[in-house]
């Protein structure tokens, strides 16, 4: 579980990173000051609170066509049916071991990675 919460961490600021150099800022205090971003997306509006977390937003704004599933638990609802858990939840999920769906963990983790090696990408240019 830690591998995986480090992983998502580690996307999480390797895509932030990626917004604050495009947008030439040093901060993510300075997502405030953000207006538009070259993909016309009001990050400032995009990335407060628990929006922060959501992978899926940053790579929308960096215009990368990856898209990190829901992914489905253990945890039963009132009616029988496993709860899924969207990608901005992530952190919480693996912080906490919420049991999942093994293979839909398995392919969101190698979903990661591919952003990473994209973030890689993009740092050395």
């Amino acid at each position: 579980m830690s591998q995986k919460l480090l992983l998502f961490y580690a996307v999480e600021c390797g895509l932030k990173y990626l917004i604050l150099d495009e947008n030439k800022k040093n901060s993510t205090r300075d997502f405030e000051k953000i207006i538009e971003t070259s993909t016309g997306c009001l990050v400032s509006e995009l990335l407060k609170g628990t929006n922060g977390h959501d992978i899926n937003r940053l790579l929308n704004i960096l215009k990368y066509n990856l898209r990190i599933p829901p992914l489905p638990t253990k945890v039963i609802d009132e009616k029988g049916k496993p709860i899924s858990s969207e990608p901005k939840e992530l952190n919480q999920i693996w912080r906490y071991g919420i049991e999942c769906d093994y293979a839909a963990e398995c392919k969101i983790e190698n979903m990661l990675v591919e952003a990473i090696k994209y973030i890689q990408k993009q740092i050395r240019g």
